[in-house]
């Protein structure tokens, strides 16, 4: 049954950092930060909490870019169309009325269905939570999912959830499913083998698939893992999945065991970058001398195996010591993690990098969202890491910041080679090279808002304001003062418009680097309501 479209909901006045659900951390400086000769700007403003972001290019069917956002806080699914380079308003597309709750993932097919992962209530005897993926398709082109349906139920987890996804080379749908403690012991219910901390792999063909039955001979991919929250196909390979993990907390400082002869007592684990392969396969000879083949499932050795490099000085396993680890870490034979990201960055959602828009040196670079901590006496995390991998795709040669200044939990990049983060705090932001900035860049002027409020351009780049008031009201932009990054000052009346009606436009091109402030002057309670601000940044900074 076809269901009804759904209204737009109001987006925040001003682009926000304060986190509405569970507190952002206070950054020195909060300003968004990108690399000499890229700019960040923002896409989209949510109310709401963005947890995962997924892009589908214009199809038959979709005539505009849109990408998927998941509110974590909303419980709910938001589609924005691509207005070249500016979001339009967020629309809902699938909420709890629809069943969604508190989702941590969403990801794209190429025939635009949309999946999405939460967790619910388990029917299982015993287990309190556990993941679920939804299969989603909007079959007219109106921003709502009209035939919704349950792809996946009773994917075992706790503490940690069902979150990011991708479509593999196979057309199968890779799922990363978190565990159910903090360290294999303590903080959740039992681990459930081979389930926790997992990737598992579906056909979105069938449905509903229930791993309180799956065969795991079909289903699994890799366990062994913690709290593994995105995935990624190698461009070098793509029978190479990347997946990052989150390493526990807390293992047992200054605890000795049996189990831990050496007395390492380390404290916690670092966050790690696996690669698995999901097609390898091992001969297996059967009683009448028939060779068959088995897939190799790579067990990274969780919860029994912990990896701390700033202690050890290398990225080997030790033995987690905690005194009720019954089980031994196979430290010699282990699958090893590509690299370490560190002590509680939080390592969440990835991307590559696979066109040639940021040049060479960019190509087939992957890009981690790390969201960061919010403990201890010293915060880390709260950036975009870009990771550079060698000729082969196998070995990670160097890690670098490239957004600061966020609270980022997922990114993604459209065809055209743009970066999009989203930022816990509210927003989706865009990183572009200055070159590749679309100009003229969008500002929608819609229910008394400018969307975006807040915006930074390089110098020489044209702003067309539109009035697509679905009040009908006019608008009229009224510059109120300008500070040139000479230290100059005015008050930016050239920007100003005449009186906008609906369908109307203006455009001004920025050639003076500076901030400019403006609003709508048609009435008080207008200027009172829009605020807009444009920063235009010096060519090359």
């Amino acid at each position: 049954m076809r269901r009804a479209s759904r209204k737009l909901f109001p987006i925040l006045a001003a682009v926000a950092l304060a986190v509405p659900l569970m507190g952002a951390p206070a950054t020195a400086d909060p300003t968004p930060r990108v690399p000499p000769g890229f700019t960040i700007t923002p896409f989209a403003v949510i109310d709401g909490t963005p947890s995962s972001i997924a892009y589908t290019p214009a199809t038959d069917y979709l005539g505009t870019p849109r990408f998927y956002v998941a509110d974590y806080a909303g419980s709910r699914i938001l589609a924005i169309e691509d207005l070249g380079g500016v979001g339009g308003p967020p629309t809902v597309f699938a909420d709890g009325d629809d069943g969604v709750g508190s989702p941590l993932g969403v990801t794209v097919g190429p025939d635009g269905t949309v999946y999405v992962a939460d967790s619910t209530a388990s029917t299982v005897p015993g287990r309190s939570t556990s993941g679920r993926v939804w299969k989603m398709t909007d079959t007219n082109d109106d921003a709502v999912a009209d035939e919704i349906e349950v792809l996946v139920t009773e994917l075992p987890n706790g503490r940690h959830n069902t979150n990011g996804m991708a479509i593999g080379p196979d057309g199968l749908l890779y799922i990363a499913n978190g565990n159910s403690t903090d360290d294999g012991i303590e903080g959740g219910q039992p681990e459930v083998d081979p389930w926790s901390g997992s990737v598992v792999k579906v056909d979105p063909n069938d449905g509903p698939v229930s791993f309180a039955t799956a065969d795991p001979a079909t289903s699994l991919v890799a366990n062994g893992m913690r709290n593994v929250y995105d995935l990624a196909f190698s461009p070098f390979d793509d029978s190479k999945l990347f997946v990052p993990m989150n390493g526990a907390d807390d293992a047992r400082d200054e605890t000795t065991s049996a189990n831990d002869p050496a007395g390492l007592e380390l404290a916690d684990s670092d966050d790690l970058l696996y690669q698995t392969d999901i097609d390898d396969t091992r001969p297996v000879v059967g009683d009448n001398g028939e060779i068959t083949f088995e897939p190799i499932i790579d067990d990274f050795g969780f919860p029994e195996c912990l990896y701390n490099e700033s202690k050890q000085g290398n990225l080997e396993p030790f033995q987690n010591p905690h005194p009720q680890m019954e089980t031994v870490c196979p430290i010699d034979t282990v699958p090893r993690p590509v690299a370490s990201l560190g002590l509680h960055v939080s390592a969440d959602g990835l991307a590559f990098q696979t066109t040639d828009a940021w040049g060479a040196d960019f190509k087939n670079d992957l890009f981690i969202a790390e969201w960061g901590n919010l403990f201890g006496t010293e915060i880390v995390g709260h950036e975009v890491v870009r990771v550079e991998l060698d000729e082969t795709g196998n070995t990670v040669v160097r890690q670098s910041e490239f957004v600061s200044g966020i609270v980022p939990l997922d990114v993604t990049f459209d065809d055209a080679g743009a970066l999009y983060v989203a930022d816990f705090a509210g927003s989706i932001y865009r990183v572009a090279k200055i070159a590749d900035v679309p100009s003229p860049v969008n500002i929608a002027i819609d229910q008394f808002q400018f969307r975006p409020p807040a915006i930074a351009i390089p110098e020489g780049t044209t702003i067309r304001w539109s009035n697509v008031d679905s009040l009908g009201f006019p608008h009229e932009i009224t510059a109120q003062a300008f500070v040139g990054t000479d230290g100059s000052t005015g008050t930016g009346s050239e920007i100003d418009s005449d009186t906008l009606g609906v369908g109307g436009t203006h455009e001004f091109r920025f050639d003076t680097p500076g901030k400019y402030i403006y609003t709508c002057a048609v009435s008080i309670q207008h200027q009172a309501l829009m605020h807009g601000e444009i920063t235009v940044l010096p060519t090359g900074s």
